[in-house]
């Protein structure tokens, strides 16, 4: 059952650790190895911190006070989900953290902590924002294009409704012309709209 356990966990793609009060790793899964933290046989006992950010001397580092919370609050009792970007490994890094618990639900001082990496995910929620923020930078040009033309018709139109039977007839033709000009530019807008 241990071995089978060890073999599901080490499957999972996301890193998985196992860490004491002192914020020191009793166990990890495989990851380590993939993510270039270590071989998982000598994880044990590192400091969870130094695991990831091994040569890290920010002490305002935001990793260092994630295991922080984990140790404080974690470990307590209150789990933890908080996404962040790694700047030393590069990546966006969902971290799921949760206590440790007995069979009387009280803590038994460790917490498992799942770290996800959520770049690919982060990358394209960004590329989605940008194409809303173009796609609506297009949506003012396009009004934009319209309202004049649109604007032009309606005045034309009232205009005619109001003066229809005091105008020459030349200037009639010509006012149901510009009419028509208008109308069919409105047509190619629209036309450029759908095709986009």
């Amino acid at each position: 059952a241990k071995r089978e356990w060890e073999s599901t966990v080490d499957s999972l793609p996301d890193l998985v650790c196992l860490i004491d009060q002192a914020g020191q790793v009793i166990r990890a899964n495989r990851i380590v190895e993939e993510w270039g933290l270590g071989r998982v046989e000598t994880v044990r006992g590192r400091n969870w911190h130094e695991l990831l950010h091994p040569a890290c001397q920010q002490p305002a580092c935001y990793l260092a006070e994630l295991a922080r919370k984990v140790i404080d609050q974690v470990i307590q009792g209150e789990a933890l989900d908080q996404t962040e970007h790694d700047p030393v490994l590069d990546r966006y890094l969902r971290f799921h953290a949760h206590p440790v618990l007995d069979h009387d639900q009280a803590s038994t001082y460790t917490a498992v902590v799942v770290v996800h990496d959520v770049t690919e995910q982060r990358v394209v929620e960004q590329e989605r924002e940008r194409l809303i923020a173009d796609l609506d930078a297009y949506a003012h040009t396009v009004a934009h294009d319209l309202k004049n033309p649109v604007g032009m018709v309606i005045g034309y139109a009232e205009f005619l409704a109001k003066e229809w039977r005091t105008l020459p007839v030349d200037e009639l033709m010509g006012r149901r012309l510009t009419i028509g000009r208008v109308g069919h530019k409105l047509n190619d807008i629209i036309d450029a709209l759908l095709l986009f």
